[in-house]
């Protein structure tokens, strides 16, 4: 089990009245579940009281490969940049960091955001980005893991808002590479 996101922000998701019966009947009838944190783990015990003999957490990590020497093709931002990767939407709270970061001259004056991830900026993102006026400070970009190496180990700050996680991966990249989160 990665998190219980669904239970958690559950009005931001469109499930089904019987989604957490359904849930907690396979959950009762496995021999033993692996969780990826204690927060999950804790998780488990008070919404579904899993009792905890029955739960061992087994934790995430980043690859240690080192990058591939070949040269990486980079369109950095102008001016130093906050960094924030993957998924922006529902608990991932992206818009709320655009404005915060609106509210301060001094940030958009001296830094950039760079978005990393697969996914175009929605009309709910974009209208927001129009109305704060923040258009030539956003960057979307996309690529492989040494690209997204690259943008952690050359950012001023790795932004991460996140109402809540079970583990937080890009927290452990990140660091990895060196990014003040």
């Amino acid at each position: 089990v990665y998190d219980l996101i669904h239970e958690k922000f559950q009005h931001l998701y469109n499930l089904p009245n019987d989604y957490k019966a359904k849930k907690k009947f396979f959950l009762e009838s496995m021999d033993h579940i692996i969780c990826i944190s204690e927060n999950t783990k804790k998780d488990l015990i008070d919404i579904y009281s899993i009792k905890e003999n029955k739960i061992s957490v087994i934790y995430l990590g980043v690859s240690d490969i080192k990058e591939k020497k070949n040269e990486i093709f980079i369109t950095k931002p102008k001016k130093p940049y906050l960094l924030f990767v993957g998924h922006r939407k529902r608990y991932k709270n992206f818009l709320r960091f655009l404005k915060a970061f609106s509210l301060s001259a001094n940030l958009i004056k001296d830094f950039d955001i760079v978005c990393f991830g697969k996914q175009n900026f929605d009309g709910e993102e974009l209208i927001l980005i129009e109305e704060l006026k923040l258009k030539k400070n956003i960057h979307l970009v996309s690529g492989d893991d040494d690209k997204l190496n690259y943008y952690y180990k050359n950012a001023d700050l790795f932004v991460f808002p996140s109402l809540y996680e079970g583990f937080g991966i890009p927290l452990l990249e990140a660091m990895k590479n060196g990014c003040p989160v």
